[in-house]
């Protein structure tokens, strides 16, 4: 296996290249923190010789051999000198499926709370325009209730879409209700604060994904991004957050943690077994001083960003913090609730590759 650097080529995700015999495959760059370095034996170099060969195919691989031989280790060392991250599924009968899309009736509550937003928006446009007392009841009813509910069906349910199926909920919404037409967020001040930012930036191609992105975060608290490396995560937040910064004046502030880097103490504490004493790690920490509020973290847009792949030993303590509970359970029974102000997003990097054992 031989790694190759071309300072010549512009896009830094093609100028670092692996290649194994003649296949040849761009280096990932997903970093997988500390990796345990995998015995090399002649078994080894024949089975990447053999996996990079199906992959280069566009194949899968099946390595098989009795239990503890090092199948799926060795799996996870080709993705780790390859720069990517491999999920494993133990597939045993009692492995459960379902759809990718969920359209249940947690769905349907952000589809409903979407569209009360979006009119007692448009009551307040209503309200301002006018510049007099008005009572809401007097122009409430006026509003097409059909109309909202098809924005806010669009605003939630695009952003989880994939492309090819974006058009065929559009063509969906006009057999059903074909005179109503679905009108875009207002979001003209942001796009043109975001707009500006990214002609300084040079880095993202159009202002759709930071819109689907603003209309998750007022949904909901947390929220997940899944791209390639190089693919514009990690600048789509920074522009957004930027953005609206300008355009509302109110300060963001963005805390990245990379999980990988660091045990799960030392992410959210550890209690001392002999003095009973607690010490917050990094997370628990920048929580704690929010919910403090020493130096006005609280009227400020506090993100905290979890970038990496998504390890079940450390997400498992974030399923409070994400749900409608909004609660941190430390393990010495203290319970920090989430400020309203505080939103977690996960940039969690994919790889194209799979292999079955």
């Amino acid at each position: 296996m031989r790694f190759y650097f071309d300072s010549r080529l512009s896009d830094a995700r093609t100028c670092c290249t692996v290649k194994m015999a003649n296949a040849h495959f761009p280096y990932g760059f997903e970093y997988l923190g500390l990796q345990e370095k995998l015995v090399q034996t002649p078994l080894t170099d024949r089975c990447y010789l053999t996996m990079t060969q199906a992959l280069n195919s566009r194949l899968g691989g099946s390595p098989f051999g009795p239990a503890g031989t090092g199948k799926t280790e060795s799996v996870k060392a080709l993705g780790h000198k390859l720069g990517r991250f491999v999920l494993v599924f133990n597939c045993d009968e009692t492995f459960d499926f379902q759809c990718h899309y969920d359209f249940g009736l947690r769905a349907l509550k952000y589809v409903l709370v979407s569209a009360g937003n979006i009119k007692r928006d448009e009551i307040q446009r209503i309200i301002e325009s006018r510049r007099d007392d008005v009572n809401e009841d007097d122009f409430s009813s006026e509003l097409s209730e059909q109309q909202i509910l098809i924005q806010s069906v669009c605003e939630t349910l695009v952003p989880k879409l994939i492309s090819e199926d974006i058009a065929l909920l559009f063509s969906l919404l006009s057999d059903v209700f074909p005179s109503i037409q679905y009108k875009p967020n207002q979001m003209a001040g942001c796009f043109l604060t975001a707009n500006y930012i990214l002609q300084r930036q040079a880095a993202l191609n159009g202002l759709l994904f930071l819109a689907l992105l603003y209309q998750i975060t007022n949904l909901n608290h947390g929220l997940m991004l899944v791209g390639a490396s190089g693919s514009g995560k990690t600048t789509a937040w920074k522009v957004l957050l930027k953005a609206l910064e300008r355009l509302e004046g109110v300060e963001g502030v963005a805390h990245v943690i990379d999980a990988k880097a660091m045990s799960k103490d030392s992410l959210y504490g550890v209690l001392d077994p002999n003095t009973r004493e607690w010490t917050d790690g990094l997370f628990t920490h920048i929580i704690r001083k929010i919910i403090d509020n020493v130096r006005g973290e609280t009227a400020k847009r506090q993100w905290v960003i979890f970038d990496g792949d998504v390890d079940p030993e450390w997400v498992e303590n974030l399923n409070s913090v994400l749900d409608d509970n909004k609660l941190l359970t430390l393990p010495n029974g203290e319970r920090l609730g989430i400020p309203p102000n505080v939103s977690c997003t996960r940039l969690f990097l994919w790889f194209w590759g799979f292999f079955f054992s």
